[in-house]
């Protein structure tokens, strides 16, 4: 019979997958993989590691290659409605606040099941309470991301101001608790070094496709790639090429602006009344505000445009991309 490393290093594709007591490969990646993986099912996507150890580097590939991540992203693409662990302050809640935002974590689990059939989240102290809440979870798979401690605890120090000696220590303690959990659970996960994932960023992305059974277009694979850089630091990510905000509604006046970073031409909009049309607009009114954030080819990105009285509804108005359809950031907006 083969043993567990015989086993683990048989498995191979564009990466390896092989143990710690193994040779370096040059052309290797340094993961570990536990647990079968089917292709073409739904899944929930669970990003792990101790703080400053690259699982913002990870979600921002997952969202480079598809993955649903949340609609409410900080810089570090955590979704702000994960942030169930924390207080006001970033530090760990009391019992009482915790079961409070257990109760509306399940809420946004149970919407997100069924809106979107492959979709994940990342957020450093979800292991806190991953026990309780991994059974509201639909064919969870978990992706860890291992760094260095000693770097994990410098890296901390410096953009934290947090001691570099107790870091380590809370870094070597977060990477047992979480490695604990996977061991107890019989699910999927990808367990994978920083260093070797910076170094060979195409195996890893390879690797988290593979492990999750997807299949994206060569230049989406690229586009994954590139991404990793960790000169860089956190990196924004435009995932759709159109946006926009409605900023005023005042005495039947909407004003805001839009832009679509696919085209330099003016952005079509419609107003809508529920679903009903009342008015169509073309955001080319000089902003320079906008230019000045976005480039001078969006420089006629502006929109004001008075509505028929008649045609407004009592509630609110909708401001969409003639296009596509999708809102404007701030749509609907009431009038004021």
């Amino acid at each position: 019979m083969a043993t567990e490393t015989e086993e683990i290093a048989s498995v191979t594709s564009a990466y390896r997958i092989r143990t710690v007591t193994q040779s370096r490969c040059d052309t290797g990646l340094d993961a570990l993989r536990f647990g079968q993986s089917l292709a073409g099912c739904s899944k929930t996507v669970v990003v792990l590691g101790a703080p400053r150890s690259g699982t913002s580097m990870v979600a921002g590939v997952l969202r480079l290659i598809g993955v649903f991540m949340g609609s409410d992203l900080d810089d570090k693409h955590e979704d702000r409605e994960f942030a169930f662990a924390t207080d006001s302050n970033g530090k760990p809640a009391g019992i009482y606040q915790s079961l409070s935002r257990l109760f509306r974590l399940k809420k946004v689990i149970d919407s997100r099941n069924k809106d979107y059939a492959f979709w994940g989240w990342k957020e450093p102290l979800s292991i806190m309470l991953l026990g309780i809440i991994a059974p509201f979870l639909r064919n969870p798979h978990y992706i860890v991301i291992m760094r260095n401690p000693v770097s994990c605890a410098l890296s901390a120090e410096h953009h934290a101001g947090r001691p570099a000696q107790r870091a380590t220590g809370k870094t070597l303690d977060k990477c047992r608790q979480i490695m604990h959990f996977i061991s107890r659970k019989n699910r999927p996960a990808l367990v994978v070094s920083y260093e070797s994932a910076i170094k060979h960023p195409r195996q890893f992305c390879q690797a988290l496709v593979e492990f999750l059974g997807v299949s994206i277009p060569q230049e989406q694979l690229s586009a994954a790639e590139k991404f990793i850089d960790p000169e860089r630091g956190y990196q924004e990510i435009i995932t759709d090429p159109c946006i926009g905000y409605l900023e005023r509604f005042e005495d039947a006046v909407l004003e805001g602006w839009a832009i679509d970073f696919e085209r330099t031409a003016p952005v079509k909009l419609r107003i809508l009344a529920g679903n009903r049309v009342i008015a169509e607009t073309c955001a080319d009114l000089p902003r320079a505000d906008v230019a000045d954030t976005y480039g001078q080819d969006y420089l006629k990105s502006g929109f004001c445009i008075r509505l028929d009285s008649a045609e407004l509804p009592n509630s609110a108005v909708r401001v969409v991309y003639a296009d596509t359809g999708r809102d404007l950031r701030n749509s609907p907006m009431k009038i004021v």
